[in-house]
């Protein structure tokens, strides 16, 4: 099961992104994990490789985020890989709980409700008020 501090987050490119493994798609993505990096936010990462000479790889754009709130930078650089192109999408899923976002709107959406479903399921102590 997972933990509550554990985000997955799978970045779907849009028709009008270049192949999954080409060099600008990748550095897309780069781009988010170098921002959760930057804000101390622990990830894993998911990546593709194929033992040839000829033959190319890299990450798949799916990660797990360990963090209890996502700060601004890291807000800002989802955001701003769904806006690079009509079409994009971030996958969201918490525990069984899943969401979908196509704009940096419902992005902001989702993020809030996923902020509420995680300090809903905190665990409380007994003195706790609610």
């Amino acid at each position: 099961m997972p933990s509550p501090d554990e985000i997955k987050f799978i970045l779907k490119r849009s028709p009008e992104d270049g192949p999954q493994f080409s060099r600008e798609h990748q550095a897309s993505i780069g781009e988010v994990f170098t921002a959760f990096h930057n804000e101390g936010i622990k990830i894993q990462t998911t990546a593709f490789a194929m033992d040839a000479v000829d033959a190319v790889g890299g990450a798949t754009g799916e990660f797990l985020a360990f963090a209890k709130i996502l700060g601004p930078a890291t807000i800002a650089a989802l955001g701003g890989w769904l806006a690079g192109r009509n079409g994009r999408k971030v996958k969201i899923k918490v525990g069984e709980i899943e969401a979908e976002a196509n704009s940096v709107k419902e992005l902001d959406e989702v993020l809030e409700r996923v902020g509420k479903i995680k300090h809903d399921n905190e665990p409380r102590g007994k003195n706790s008020k609610v």
